[in-house]
């Protein structure tokens, strides 16, 4: 027999510009146009959840919210409507792209009004709320350096009030215990490897295993050493895991230094750095000739005459997109990087040969877009 809800739910639809957004699990918001023309396309499947409250327990709610996510809230910006506070649970990406829609004069044109299609949640607690995220992140899974961010905020807070258990508080969010630690070890390492993760360099996965590390008390250069090792060697998250642990075994059994595992070289700084060296090399060189390798096999057919110009990648907007993209890393940051090494300070003219070849493509992709599907 299903629990009842302390809660009551009902459907409905409420304006866009009458829902309230408190800080969310969520912090990145990547392709919300993607997802507003796919809205417009197929319409919105999944409805937003969003509690309603009166002035009161609003005001409860935000103080809640205020402490879980060490955030001030001024209360004055939010907006009633009919006399309640509708405030976002789950699905700021859809009210994003539903949003961006609007603002591009589509939304009523599609839908005949500004509402947007919610599952509303009648006086719901913000635990509860916090629950309901948690269940909606799971269908709709968010980075999981910022779904370890808020879990570990939520735990901490949630200490202050009564001892809590990782069992009892993986069961409380819908995770699992290992989930749970693994946040929790995330969210003790150094800013520095949270950032690696944010920019996508180091796998979340990754940073756990170095968060097992400084958990055994690997610090200052030592972790520096691992993480420079997992970067440069491009481990996948299950090879690391088996060197992380062989490490650990070791440790624990003959004590054997850090640097004995990664390199077997007598001299240590120097194994170290021809270590990086090769692994640069390789996989530099790789990723490079791994980006030309299908796009030369397509230009093929097109010299050949298996393809008209109609089949180009580039009358697509997602090729032209990434194409763009290349661009703009090759002119803001290879060559940059370029003329900073010593050695190819000869190649300089090369260089500024190559910048205005740069500029004059990524002004053909934008005469471009206009004509892309």
């Amino acid at each position: 027999m299903r629990q009842k809800k302390p809660y009551l739910i009902r459907d409905g639809y409420i304006p866009l510009d009458k829902i309230n957004v408190l800080p969310q699990m969520r912090q990145t918001f990547d392709g919300i146009e993607g997802l507003a023309d796919d809205i417009l396309e197929k319409g919105l499947i999944h409805a937003i959840t969003i509690a309603s409250l009166k002035e009161e327990k609003m005001r409860i709610y935000v103080k809640y919210v205020e402490q879980v996510f060490k955030k001030k809230i001024d209360i004055n910006s939010l907006i009633s409507y009919t006399g309640s506070y509708f405030i976002l649970i789950a699905g700021e990406r859809r009210l994003r792209a539903c949003k961006t829609l609007d603002e591009r004069r589509l939304y009523h044109q599609r839908f005949g009004n500004h509402k947007i299609k919610s599952t509303i949640c009648v006086d719901i607690s913000p635990e509860e709320a916090i629950k309901l995220q948690g269940s909606e992140n799971m269908r709709d899974p968010i980075p999981p350096h910022e779904e370890a961010e808020f879990l570990d905020k939520y735990y901490r807070f949630l200490e202050k009030i009564e001892p809590v258990t990782h069992a009892s508080f993986a069961r409380s969010v819908g995770r699992s215990s290992e989930v749970i630690r693994s946040a929790l070890r995330f969210s003790k390492l150094p800013q520095f490897i949270h950032r690696a993760v944010r920019d996508h360099v180091l796998a979340y996965g990754c940073a756990c295993e170095l968060g097992r590390l400084y958990e055994r008390g690997i610090r200052g250069k030592e972790l520096r050493d691992w993480f420079i090792s997992v970067i440069v060697k491009d481990y996948k998250v299950d090879e690391f895991q088996r060197i992380v642990r062989k490490h650990l075994i070791e440790k624990d059994s003959i004590q054997t230094s850090l640097l004995d595992s990664f390199f077997s070289l007598e001299s240590e700084k120097e194994a170290k750095q021809e270590a990086r060296r090769r692994s640069i090399d390789q996989k530099v060189s790789d990723a490079f000739h791994y980006q030309s390798r299908y796009f030369l096999k397509v230009l093929y057919l097109f010299e050949h005459g298996f393809l008209g110009l109609e089949d180009s990648p580039f009358s697509l907007l997602g090729p032209l997109r990434a194409f763009e993209s290349l661009i703009r890393l090759v002119d803001e940051k290879v060559i940059p990087h370029l003329e900073k090494v010593v050695i190819l300070q000869k190649d300089k003219n090369l260089l500024k040969k190559g910048k205005p070849v740069f500029s004059r493509a990524l002004s053909l992709t934008t005469e471009a877009r206009p004509f892309a599907m």
